[in-house]
């Protein structure tokens, strides 16, 4: 039997490597496009896109290229890899930041930072920072919207377990419509600068078939305090919360903002002999000065306040920008649930709306810059359900006494 050694061997084929259609490239099993092309400033670039194992697909992603490159120019192949990450460090540096002021008129940056800095990190975290910005159409941001309604809202509150010792346990609730889109409508603003950068083709807001905010679907706020409420608020207010009599006197009394005007307001802010408090212009919401009333009810609470802290013109009324603690503190000791600081402006709107003042000249006093926001901001309590309910009992009594028209019986005109 022949020796296997000695039997001519056959010879090797090389092996034929797969032909790459032009500009393909493969690399750690998946086909990627590269195209070349120069700035504006003749430096070179390369643009790299993956695509699927197909000719056919890297044709087409390709030609996308050139097209891209054709009507955006380079600026547009250069800005096209992106992410979350990098706009939202170049949206924080430039836009959430302070604002600063030329003769009294805001030039740049925003009054509040705080907010949309948070609402900025929920996003971040929902999102991700390594997604990249032309990822981002419509139906992701769809999902987005979907994945922040279903997020609950998780805080920590004091409570007592079962041995009486306070504890904080998480506590969870529904988010609410509001805060959805106030995060879409800062989402969206990031997009926009995207946009202008030529970091994106495509602003999925722009071309959304569907709205992606819901203003109308938005649950406005109307509770107001009621009077049995406010006796009680204000017997729990002893000599170490006198600040906090103040605060429920005034912001009830002089239609002023809790925490942008009022909590900023200073004592020779406070006209006693004109019985006005003089708002000041850079406090205020629209940047307008303007004159809240001053009654002689919180002029004699504020007199004495100062008086007993022994404050100078200059001083500020309140030390602090903020009374959240002590404010829940004191509704629970007075029994009054589901009541924010908030609630006093209203509260003082709807008292003078029902007193007879007209829309025109509360909204003046507000500092609103429409009616129609004036007319939505009123709240609906108790007694105006009770006020409907008697002016409809009068009109049904007159209707099947057969009162005609026109002729009112006076002993039923409220």
């Amino acid at each position: 039997m022949a020796d296997p050694k000695s039997l001519p061997r056959k010879p090797k084929t090389k092996r034929r490597r797969r032909k790459l259609p032009p500009n393909v490239f493969e690399r750690d099993g998946n086909w990627y496009v590269k195209i070349r092309y120069r700035d504006d400033h003749g430096e070179r670039h390369a643009a790299v896109r993956k695509c699927a194992k197909s000719p056919t697909d890297a044709r087409e992603v390709r030609e996308a290229l050139q097209e891209e490159l054709r009507q955006r120019g380079a600026e547009s192949l250069r800005h096209s890899r992106h992410s979350l990450n990098e706009l939202a460090k170049y949206y924080e540096d430039n836009y959430l930041i302070e604002a600063q002021y030329a003769d009294d008129r805001k030039i740049l940056g925003r009054r509040d930072v705080k907010g949309p800095k948070s609402k900025l990190k929920h996003l971040r975290t929902v999102i991700g920072d390594a997604t990249q910005l032309r990822s981002m159409d419509y139906e992701f941001v769809r999902g987005v919207r979907i994945r922040l309604l279903k997020d609950p809202v998780v805080i920590e509150k004091w409570t007592k377990n079962e041995k009486g010792e306070k504890v904080k346990l998480p506590f969870s609730r529904p988010r609410s419509i509001i805060d959805v889109d106030r995060k879409m409508q800062l989402l969206r603003h990031m997009m926009r600068v995207a946009k202008r950068k030529k970091w994106i083709v495509v602003d999925p807001f722009e071309e959304a078939p569907e709205t992606l905010i819901t203003p109308g679907d938005e649950k406005r706020r109307t509770r107001v305090m009621q009077p049995d409420e406010e006796e009680r608020l204000l017997a729990c207010c002893d000599e170490d919360r006198d600040y906090l009599r103040l605060l429920i006197i005034g912001l009830t009394y002089t239609l002023t903002r809790s925490e942008s005007e009022f909590f900023k307001l200073k004592v020779r802010d406070l006209d006693f002999a004109g019985g006005r408090v003089k708002v000041q212009q850079l406090n205020t919401k629209t940047l307008r000065a303007r004159d809240a009333p001053l009654p002689q009810t919180f002029l004699e609470e504020a007199q004495a306040y100062i008086e007993r802290h022994q404050l100078g013109p200059d001083d500020r009324l309140f030390p602090f920008s903020s009374v959240k603690r002590s404010w829940s503190t004191l509704k629970r000791a007075a029994g009054v649930e589901d009541l924010r600081i908030k609630d006093l402006r209203r509260t003082a709107a709807t008292r003078l709306h029902r007193a007879g003042m007209p829309l025109g000249e509360l909204s003046e006093l507000l500092g609103h810059t429409t009616v129609e926001m004036t007319r939505r901001y009123i709240g609906v309590d108790k007694e105006t359900t009770s006020r409907a309910n008697e002016l409809l009992d009068n009109l049904s009594r007159r209707a099947i006494a057969g009162t005609p028209q026109g002729k009112e019986d006076p002993q039923t005109v409220n």
